[in-house]
């Protein structure tokens, strides 16, 4: 019989693999659906004519909400606060982690023209308590 701890420390090991792999499989999960959104804003920007080269330009600036051109205010609202809420209840609401990936959806999807910015989007409320994104740019020492 092994000893006591011996087996603890085994258990330990096969505890962190099991999470290891629970949080990759999350990440996963994440990435594929900021990758999905990242995506759906970019055929929204085609749909009015943006070309990829300046659909940073177009979504620099702009909240969440003011992506969607082509719903009505209640259903837009309602979506928009779900959609939000829900990829940061994925994170397990880790906004660091929700905001990095993010950012990294955002720049191989939405890729700047100029090499002195990086997409900086952040959380921010809207008036009706909603969260919503902010998408920014930073300047970056070239």
């Amino acid at each position: 019989m092994a000893s006591i701890d011996s087996r603890i420390a085994r258990e330990a090991r096969l505890f962190k693999l099991e999470m290891d792999g629970v949080n990759a499989r999350r990440l996963e999960r994440l990435r594929s659906c900021l990758d999905d959104e990242a995506v759906n804003m970019l055929l929204r920007a085609r749909s009015i004519q943006i070309q990829r080269s300046g659909a940073a330009e177009w979504l620099h600036g702009k909240k969440y909400d003011e992506t969607f051109r082509d719903y009505g205010p209640e259903v837009k609202f309602r979506r928009v606060r779900r959609r939000i809420e829900v990829l940061l209840e994925l994170c397990g609401g880790d906004t660091a982690l929700f905001l990095r990936e993010y950012t990294r959806a955002l720049t191989r999807h939405f890729p700047i023209q100029s090499p002195g910015f990086q997409w900086a989007p952040r959380l921010a409320m809207t008036e009706t308590g909603r969260r919503t994104i902010v998408h920014s740019w930073r300047r970056i020492k070239v």
